[in-house]
This record gives C-alpha cells, sequence and structure tokens, in this order.
C-alpha cells in the first residue's frame, strides 16, 4: 500500500515545484558555468577579456535558464534539454581543448 502513497507524492504540487526550483537553481548553475567556460575559450579576445566578457554574460544565461524552467510545462523535457545541452556543451569543449 505503500506504493501509490508514493506515486502521488511525485505529482503533488509541492514536488513539481521544489523539482523545478532544483532545475532552476542547480541545472542554471551548471549551464551557465558550463556555457561560460566554452564562451572564454570561443570568444576571438584575449585571455583576460574574453574571461570578463564570458562572465559578464553568465548572470544573462543564469537568468534566461531559470525563466525558462518556470515556463516549460513537462518536467521531462526540463531535464532532458538541460542534460543534453551541458553535455553537447561539455563534448565540445572538450574537443577543443583537445581532453578527448
Amino acid at each position: 500500500m505503500v506504493i501509490p502513497q508514493f506515486s502521488a507524492w511525485f505529482q503533488s504540487a509541492a514536488f513539481l515545484v521544489c523539482s523545478r526550483f532544483l532545475a532552476a537553481i542547480l541545472g542554471g548553475y551548471i549551464f551557465s558555468a558550463i556555457s561560460v567556460s566554452l564562451l572564454a575559450v570561443l570568444v576571438p579576445l584575449s585571455k583576460t577579456d574574453s574571461v570578463l566578457l564570458a562572465v559578464s554574460l553568465s548572470v544573462l544565461v543564469y537568468t534566461c535558464v531559470f525563466i525558462w524552467v518556470f515556463s516549460v510545462r513537462s518536467l521531462v523535457k526540463i531535464y532532458g534539454w538541460l542534460i543534453a545541452l551541458s553535455a553537447s556543451q561539455i563534448f565540445l569543449l572538450a574537443v577543443i581543448k583537445g581532453w578527448l
């Protein structure tokens, strides 16, 4: 009899809101950190200028991800896109830096 209660908890409003906040805060932080690293490598400026530009734009990226998480209906779509985009950025960064 525990299984139906456990399943109902995953569909409760409290779980859905907490899961969105988790995706927005942690997922947005991870996504923006990877984006900053990739952008700092890709921008054709001096190292100092490219890092400053990337860090400045990280606030914009984080804010956009935070807003996007609360505008999409499906949690599966949110987590799927965050994982897929983060993984593709990590792969691209690894290829550019020669880690692979």
